[in-house]
């Protein structure tokens, strides 16, 4: 039996390292970068003609959590926010995250060293700002089964939390014409295994909920941005 379980786990841990495809596609079957429960609210918007769009750019979130990972997490965010708002086809969404590539680029065509228009092109200008914070960052499972004092394996309910306050500053004027507060509790399952022996113990867990609560309180946050900006910008 022993040999048994600690083949279970093997292929658990090993699973787990290597980003083992069929066993995260039975836990959670939609990948991360796929559609949420959201998405659908965000393409009930046709796209607008190109020059109807605004101008708009998103800087870092904050982190203002104390959870582990929030950083990279809130770097996420960013991403997420600035996938999500092209993907409307409503804004014209400028880079400033890669600003310093960008001078670079110009810097080198504006010397000749490499042909182009960038060197009298002036670059667009936002007309408002997306930023913000992420507050809340969450993440626990409960249930499973306990085999003995040594090996714990079972699947559980891992319920994610996240909340993130969204600002929509007038680039014109640094006047915030809107604050956005979203919060999202996401449960789905997930893979939990451990192992003490021998003198050797560690833990698994398996579950996309918190990417998938990340992703979904951004896309509820541009969807806001869609059904006020023909009031506020």
């Amino acid at each position: 039996m022993r040999t048994i379980i600690a083949s279970v786990m093997a292929f658990v841990f090993v699973g787990a390292l290597s980003g083992c495809e069929p066993l995260d596609s039975v836990l959670n079957p939609r990948p991360t970068s796929g559609h949420t429960r959201v998405s659908h609210q965000l393409d009930e918007f046709p796209p607008l003609p190109r020059d109807q769009r605004r101008p708009v750019t998103v800087y870092q979130f904050d982190n203002r959590t104390g959870f582990p990972h929030g950083l990279q997490i809130s770097n996420g965010m960013t991403e997420m926010l600035i996938s999500a708002l092209v993907r409307t086809g409503q804004f014209r969404v400028v880079e400033r995250a890669a600003l310093d590539q960008l001078l670079t680029e110009r810097d080198l065509q504006r010397s000749g060293e490499a042909e182009g228009e960038a060197a009298t092109t002036p670059m667009i200008g936002a007309a408002f700002i997306v930023t913000g914070a992420v507050t809340e960052l969450s993440e626990r499972g409960s249930g499973g089964i306990q085999i003995d004092r040594t090996v714990g394996v079972g699947v559980q309910m891992v319920t994610a939390e996240v909340a993130i306050d969204m600002r929509i500053v007038d680039a014109a004027t640094s006047e915030i014409i809107a604050s956005i507060p979203i919060r999202k509790t996401l449960r789905r399952t997930g893979l939990a295994a451990s192992h003490s022996d021998w003198g050797i113990s560690g833990d698994v867990e398996i579950s996309n909920a918190l990417d998938r609560a990340v992703r979904e309180t951004i896309e509820e946050a541009v969807y806001r941005i869609l059904q006020e900006r023909g009031v506020r910008y």
